[in-house]
């Protein structure tokens, strides 16, 4: 690594936390599948796209998590998890016809740059605030409201103007261990980890670390609240922590409409952990970090449906490939099966 920082565990699950949870759920899902079909079959073999020199890590969570849902990563890992179970591998030579949604340059438009500069802006005036609110899914006045409330300049901040690297050449997998054992899915997230962590969390993490502290000279906050920005927005989990090594707590909104209903779910108990304070839209675990305050008032949003109509029904969309670790419906088969569901729901209703 090209710097090593000494911080506590808590630091490392703000900044880190929330890529591993998806890449761990992400990898456990297709290791889990292939194995199983590997004990139901016999003789199997299968042919992947060539590619020796692998992929480029990420540039950041959230482009690791739209890699993730792409055939070219999800094809990379199968063949990597099917050499480790014994199945042939035959490699296919074959052009990259298009880059994947998380490669392609697109210039910002004028209206971003503005934008990007007015929130660079916010960002220096924000260093005296003592609560600062980050993609806190309140519409700018009430936002407004509640830092004029406080005697605070109404402003929104943002971290989405430190831009990142473009990818680079794909890195070696040869930086140690995380797991000892002889435990099989843990000796392969060995074999890949290193490879696929994210450049925000290796080589440019000095860079966007010591821009973020040093622009604007940011001060002591004494409150960080956000219900989004703590998932994919790695230029504010590495500003935030450190506000958290100095004294800042850390209060996070729920943002997940499964929270609290769902059997189990991994992104709610991490952000539960990682949180000083955890607001949620009504429910109330047995931690004491949980406390109810109702459904946010979000910013608007058109509706689609009929507002003449007598029943709306909300559908749930998934990705083709999972993507998280809940009890929620994932991948094509579990999502036919809860569609059927709702058609019988229809049914009994006429």
């Amino acid at each position: 690594f090209p710097v090593t920082i000494d911080r506590q565990v808590r630091y490392w699950e703000v900044i880190v936390g929330p890529w591993l949870f998806r890449f761990l759920s992400t990898v456990f899902d297709r290791w889990f599948m292939i194995k199983k079909c590997c004990s139901d079959h016999a003789n199997l073999q299968t042919r992947t796209i060539s590619r020796p020199l692998g992929l480029p890590a990420a540039r950041s969570t959230a482009e690791f998590v739209q890699e993730s849902l792409t055939d070219r990563w999800n094809d990379y890992l199968a063949g990597l998890i099917c050499e480790q179970q014994g199945i042939p591998v035959l490699g296919v030579a074959c052009p990259e016809i298009s880059t994947s949604r998380a490669e392609k340059k697109t210039a910002p438009s004028l209206e971003r740059r503005f934008k990007n500069l007015l929130y660079r802006l916010f960002f220096f005036l924000s260093k005296k605030d003592k609560v600062c609110l980050v993609s806190s899914y309140l519409p700018f006045f009430k936002a407004a409201q509640v830092q004029a409330s406080i005697f605070q300049l109404p402003k929104l901040m943002n971290f989405n103007w430190l831009t990142l690297p473009e990818n680079r050449d794909p890195r070696p997998n040869n930086s140690g261990h995380l797991f000892g054992g002889n435990d099989e899915f843990c000796r392969f997230v060995d074999s890949i980890f290193w490879s696929q962590l994210p450049r925000i969390f290796v080589e440019d993490f000095q860079v966007s670390r010591d821009l973020l502290l040093r622009s604007g000279k940011q001060g002591r906050p004494k409150i960080i609240f956000t219900s989004e920005a703590h998932c994919f927005n790695d230029n504010f989990k590495i500003w935030a922590a450190e506000k958290i090594t100095q004294g800042a707590k850390l209060i996070i909104g729920q943002h997940g409409g499964f929270y609290g209903i769902a059997k189990w779910g991994s992104d709610e108990d991490r952000e539960i952990s990682a949180a000083d304070v955890y607001l949620t839209w009504g429910w109330q675990s047995d931690k004491k970090k949980t406390v109810a305050i109702g459904c946010f008032p979000f910013k608007k949003k058109s509706s689609r449906s009929n507002p003449q109509g007598n029943l709306c029904l909300v559908q749930n969309a998934v990705y083709r490939y999972a993507y998280i670790g809940a009890s929620l419906p994932q991948t094509t088969d579990n999502w036919l099966r809860y569609f059927k569901e709702q058609i019988k729901f229809c049914n009994r209703l006429l």
